[in-house]
């Protein structure tokens, strides 16, 4: 009996080591595989961005203030504006990227652009990066958004553009000259309990009438 119980208890002990190490090995795969789909999330978004001119063809600009209706709007239709959040946006944009399964085509049988925005909402356990999106960008209107968790447990998120002739724009809060189209974001991530942030950079295709005009 004694022989019978100490086999037990290493058995045990080397099936719950077993199990702690499964798990451990599991939530690393789980981590990456996360970090590996908001990269590609990033990076597809970045690639598609709509260079966006307000006032001209009604396609939000490149900017970290929110996508909303104007004031003209809600007093015209009657309809009472949303209560304010607490989110913070980080980056809003005009992009050619959709997620959400349904589709809004055009006259032309082709998917419009769509308003992206990127916030950080405070949680139980830190911030989370989200991702929202509407269709009929370019439309005022009260429209519904998706949205989708990209990232958990965050203490702050952090953006810059890279503008030719000019480097790095840290602190930037909307483009105010036609020019300053960005070639590049970087996206500074800092996770809770951590001191070192994390930085990813993200490239911005070149248009075409960029290159006409050098």
């Amino acid at each position: 009996m004694a022989l019978t119980a100490v086999i037990g208890m290493v058995l045990f002990s080397t099936y719950s080591m077993v199990m702690n190490n499964g798990q451990s090995v599991r939530a690393l795969v789980l981590e990456r595989e996360g970090e590996r789909i908001y990269r590609g999330v990033l990076d597809n978004d970045m690639a598609g961005l709509c260079r966006g001119e307000e006032g001209e063809n009604g396609l939000p600009g490149l900017s970290r203030r929110p996508i909303v209706p104007s004031a003209e709007f809600y007093r015209q239709t009657g309809i009472e504006p949303p209560e304010p959040t607490n989110d913070e946006v980080v980056l809003s944009f005009a992009g050619g990227v959709r997620l959400a399964r349904e589709s809004i085509t055009g006259p032309d049988g082709l998917d419009g652009p769509v308003c992206v925005e990127y916030v950080l909402r405070a949680g139980g356990r830190g911030k989370a990066l989200i991702r929202r999106e509407r269709g009929y960008c370019g439309v005022e209107g009260d429209f519904p958004w998706a949205e989708f968790v990209l990232l958990r447990g965050l203490q702050s998120v952090d953006t810059a553009l890279y503008i030719s002739g000019k480097g790095w724009l840290p602190g930037w809060e909307a483009r105010t000259e036609a020019g300053d189209f960005p070639r590049a974001v970087r996206f500074t991530l800092l996770r809770e309990g951590e001191t070192e942030p994390e930085v990813f950079l993200a490239p911005v295709f070149a248009w075409r009438s960029d290159e006409e005009e050098k």
